[in-house]
């Protein structure tokens, strides 16, 4: 029987073609003029088995209209209700990064998720999290874009743009609405996370404006109640960011990976031959061709650097640990053993049990290789991640929505040079306020944790001691703390 508890052997994990059969035990809808259907399990027991209600399934665009089946798109989402209270709480929608990571459940599952996977004698297996965040709200998680996780489309069809998956969730969001009507005056927020903090703004100015439009009388939509945005250690702007990646690899907190001669080779190089196309990349469309092609120059020249300091795949994430090597005077990659088949916790995902028992139709994309290859490819052919969300968040911050800017201090990809260079960058009312603020120590329970700068509805929050996926055992409880904060208050304040 599942539970709480599911136990899965991976010696025994499916490996069964790409498109289950669709089940027939599940609750499903038709909402035509919405365009769209509505499939879904409740009550999984997959993961917290007896403490709330969820519901996970599909919501598919393309059926029932008429419209050509290759543009039919099947988006999996997961929906736990809150531990606290459901019917007060709000609803918050979290958005994983890449383009084409591992969707928006799977990270989720190792930190601040429902459930985290943990080892058994057996193999892995789900075990219920007492920390999650949806102690404090109900949690909405997608795997976005299509052709990510469980997420498919039809003969093989992917989102190819950031602008093109913003579309899709607004859609998901008006059925989920209409679905579940208990939730539609709940206060909203917005998490993404990495590249997903590309699409939260994107979101949150798309639901805006419909917001607006539904106001005035242009649409007959349900209207979501956005209250916060938070960003965490988040892609906006490739000048601003892709330059910061050069200035942190000399300038970062815990030491310099490269010396002034190379930092000033490769910040020439950037300058000269990069920066002024990368600046000339519009933020929604167009110069496709010089986008896409000035993105690659742009990895191409860190990929470089990366060789030539001895820095593996994984230390963008944390540079500490590059420094670490260094001192021991480690260089280059250890070579793989092809002996060893590495057990990966995620393939619990593809099992068929638990495929059928949360109703994806799908293996789900991005276990083997991290991320979504298909997905990753059909973004970076259009430049998506040379273009610009800094209007969009701009726009997000004026309208008075609570927006939060998240970096962790070892963090080098999307590291807090660049966060906070594009935080100052920001155009709205707090504007000069924000810039003019030395900034504040942040404490939790008395121990100083980071530091925050604020003006307006903007805060700046740097995290201490933590990475990327703000890992490491003290920097959760912190992470904890801060989510508790921004869904009560909307603001930061030291305990």
């Amino acid at each position: 029987m599942l539970s709480s508890l599911f136990l899965l052997s991976l010696a025994a994990a499916s490996s069964s073609g790409a498109v289950l059969p669709r089940r027939t035990n599940w609750t499903e809808q038709v909402h035509p003029h919405l365009g769209a259907s509505i499939r879904y399990v409740t009550n999984s027991s997959v993961c917290e088995a007896s403490n709330v209600r969820q519901h996970s399934g599909y919501i598919t665009h393309g059926d029932h209209t008429g419209l050509p089946t290759e543009l039919e798109r099947n988006l999996f989402f997961w929906f736990f209700e809150s531990r606290r209270n459901p019917s007060a709480d709000p609803i918050t929608l979290f958005l994983n990064g890449g383009p084409g990571g591992p969707g928006s459940v799977l990270p989720t599952f190792k930190q601040f998720g429902p459930c985290i996977i943990a080892k058994s004698p057996d193999g892995f297996r789900f075990v219920t999290n007492p920390h999650s965040w949806h102690n404090y709200s109900n949690m909405l998680y997608i795997d976005h874009p299509v052709a990510v996780g469980y997420s498919y489309g039809a003969q093989n069809y992917a989102a190819r743009s950031s602008h093109e998956t913003v579309l899709h969730i607004w859609d998901l969001l008006q059925v989920f609405l209409e679905t579940f009507p208990e939730f539609r005056f709940h206060r909203f927020n917005l998490y993404g996370i990495s590249y997903g903090a590309t699409f939260a703004p994107l979101l949150a100015d798309h639901i805006l404006t419909q917001n607006h439009k539904i106001q005035i009388g242009l649409l007959n939509a349900y209207p979501i109640k956005l209250d916060s945005l938070v960003a965490i250690n988040g892609w906006f702007d490739a000048p601003i960011q892709f330059k910061a990646r050069l200035d942190f690899a000399r300038y970062n907190t815990y030491g310099p990976v490269i010396d002034d001669f190379k930092y000033t080779l490769y910040l020439d190089e950037f300058s000269e031959s990069i920066l002024p196309k990368l600046e000339l990349c519009p933020p929604v469309v167009g110069s496709t061709t010089t986008c896409a092609d000035t993105l690659r120059k742009a990895e191409v020249l860190e990929h470089i650097m990366h060789r030539e300091i001895g820095a593996w795949p994984n230390d963008a994430y944390d540079i500490r640990r590059l420094l670490a090597r260094q001192k021991l005077g480690i260089m280059g990659q250890p070579a793989a053993d092809p002996t060893k088949a590495r057990l990966r916790p995620f393939q619990l995902f593809n099992s068929t049990c638990v495929r059928d028992a949360l109703g994806a139709e799908a293996r789900y994309q991005g276990v083997e290789h991290g991320y979504s290859r298909h997905a990753f490819h059909s973004f970076n052919m259009l430049g998506d991640g040379a273009r610009s969300v800094l209007n969009s968040l701009s726009h997000v911050v004026d309208s008075g929505i609570k927006t939060l800017i998240w970096s962790g201090d070892a963090d080098w990809i999307c590291n807090w040079l660049g966060t906070l260079e594009v935080a100052r960058r920001l155009q709205h009312q707090g504007r000069q306020r924000f810039n003019s603020d030395p900034g504040q120590i942040y404490k939790v329970e008395g121990h100083s944790v980071g530091q925050v700068r604020t003006g307006g509805n903007l805060t700046w929050f740097l995290q201490w001691d933590t990475c990327h996926s703000l890992g490491g055992e003290r920097a959760e409880a912190v992470v904890r703390h801060v989510f508790e904060q921004m869904v009560d208050q909307g603001t930061l304040s030291s305990t």
